[in-house]
């Protein structure tokens, strides 16, 4: 099977991760309407779509001339991924990715930052959550997609990026760049009553193995084992499957 066209296998394993990197990455996905397939990659895809899609679909409609149509009718989880794309993937399941570090959302015609990854690019640079991206490298960015302005952000590469935010009403200029970011997936810390506190914020293939050296390290500092423990997944994008089962099944068997 060419490794351009694993289309639906890969989606449907890693709908939760998918949209982790579009949250954390902000690396803009293909855009199926300018692809151009062969015969044989037409097939596969529907071949694809066929078997592991939740839905039927009439599938003998659609070809080279209206794919983009039927990609349009999948659900918003649902993406046609090039091979930089599955790399991208590849990587935060890895606990890696080149980026910059930011959570974003669309409000009201503003891309918003929501949150900063720690240690990364956008937080060493000084953006704070809820600020708004106004204008990349000069471009004009307000009123653009999600889509749009990472389209722009990923073509500047690893060279230095120029942003403009707008922050209370303010203008602010900033200067970073895209580089690799290692995602440290938990966080821990001892309460004074005894009990254990774990944030965990995403889920790569790390995280399970994570969890369990903070909880160990946490009964180490407390010198017994922990009365309680609270487990935090707030602001958790999701990430991948296997790794959120392992953990739970590490405590509800």
């Amino acid at each position: 099977m060419n490794r351009q066209t694993r289309f639906y296998a890969l989606a449907a394993r890693y709908v939760a991760l998918l949209s982790f990197l579009l949250l954390l990455s902000f690396s803009a996905f293909s855009h199926a309407s300018t692809q151009k397939f062969s015969a044989q990659e037409i097939d596969e895809i529907l071949y694809h779509i066929h078997t592991y899609y939740v839905e039927d679909l009439p599938l003998s409609r659609y070809n080279a001339g209206n794919l983009s149509s039927l990609f349009d009718n999948l659900d918003p989880y649902s993406k046609y991924l090039n091979e930089e794309d599955l790399e991208s993937i590849f990587s935060a399941a890895n606990g890696r990715y080149t980026g910059l570090g930011i959570e974003v959302e669309e409000q009201d015609n503003y891309v918003v930052i929501l949150d900063t990854l720690p240690n990364s690019p956008a937080a060493q640079a000084g953006i704070e959550s809820g600020d708004k991206l106004h204008a990349i490298n000069g471009a004009n960015v307000a009123g653009k997609s999600i889509e749009e302005v990472s389209a722009l952000l990923k073509a500047a590469n690893k060279n230095l990026i120029n942003l403009v935010v707008l922050r209370q009403d303010e203008l602010v200029a900033l200067e970073l760049k895209r580089q690799e970011i290692v995602i440290e997936s938990v966080a821990s810390k001892l309460l004074n009553d005894g009990t254990g506190f774990l944030s965990v914020n995403s889920f790569n293939h790390h995280t399970y193995h994570d969890v369990a050296r903070h909880i160990n390290r946490l009964q180490v500092q407390l010198g017994s084992p922990l009365k309680k423990l609270v487990i935090d997944l707030r602001d958790n994008p999701g990430g991948t499957l296997n790794s959120a089962v392992a953990i739970s099944d590490s405590f509800f068997r």
